[in-house]
């Protein structure tokens, strides 16, 4: 590549990042004023607790109510403007890439964000509904201990465990990428199939909840999609058909 290349990729990429940027931040100014209704979404989970002192959770500082608002504002503006965002990443490195490569890689922006939602529906609505009610039992705060949430660290507590379920279930995309791409097979991972199941399991055990129904809900979905992604390479031939 020589310098004159070098420079108009640069030039697009700056040009891309600014957009990019700019988009993310005027969004994140939009959900500033849907914050009540955002709010309402992450506190509601918490509507389970019945020890929960007066149904209401706490801020420790002046500034905690301001930085949460803001927070909250600029997570939901990045997740409104995510398929903005990759579009335009998409549009940076198509140019790199050949024909049917672009129109692999356009084919699977549906199932993602698919399963983003999936990943968001079963985080929501089957695993924080339990985990939350059981974490502030007497199963694990005993029955003459007070309990006094933190507003900020409860809010993003929910956002956590969201976020990192949209991340997760991108894993049978991520998987598909690689196999088309070559940088594994469908018989390699299938033949070290057993070992990813076991880090499924473990990897389950430590960013959910400490009980085994959060654990299987999410662990098991995974387990699924991960043998449905290489079926599907095997149907049709992904990483075998452009080898090189």
């Amino acid at each position: 590549m020589d310098l004159l290349s070098l420079r108009l990729h640069l030039k697009e990429l700056k040009y891309r990042v600014l957009i990019s940027f700019s988009v993310w931040i005027v969004l994140s100014f939009c959900c500033y004023f849907f914050y009540d209704f955002f709010i309402f979404l992450l506190l509601n989970p918490f509507s389970e607790i019945d020890t929960l002192f007066s149904d209401k959770l706490y801020v420790s500082s002046i500034f905690e109510g301001f930085f949460t608002k803001l927070k909250c504002s600029l997570f939901f503006g990045f997740i409104t403007a995510f398929p903005f965002l990759l579009f335009h990443f998409l549009r940076f490195i198509f140019p790199a890439l050949k024909g049917h490569e672009r129109r692999f890689l356009f084919l699977l922006i549906f199932p993602s964000f698919a399963l983003s939602l999936l990943g968001i529906y079963l985080m929501y609505f089957i695993i924080l509904p339990y985990t939350i009610p059981l974490l502030t039992s007497s199963v694990f705060v005993p029955d003459n201990i007070g309990l006094l949430l933190h507003f900020h660290d409860s809010i993003f507590y929910i956002i956590q465990f969201i976020f990192l379920a949209m991340l997760l279930f991108q894993f049978p995309i991520l998987l598909l990428i690689l196999i088309y791409f070559n940088c594994f097979t469908y018989t390699q991972l299938f033949k070290f199939s057993r070992y990813v199941v076991v880090f499924i399991f473990i990897a389950s055990a430590f960013l959910t909840p400490p009980d085994l129904i959060s654990q299987l809900s999410f662990a098991l979905p995974l387990i699924v999609m991960f043998f449905t992604s290489l079926l599907i390479a095997k149907i049709f031939g992904l990483g075998e058909r452009y080898r090189v």
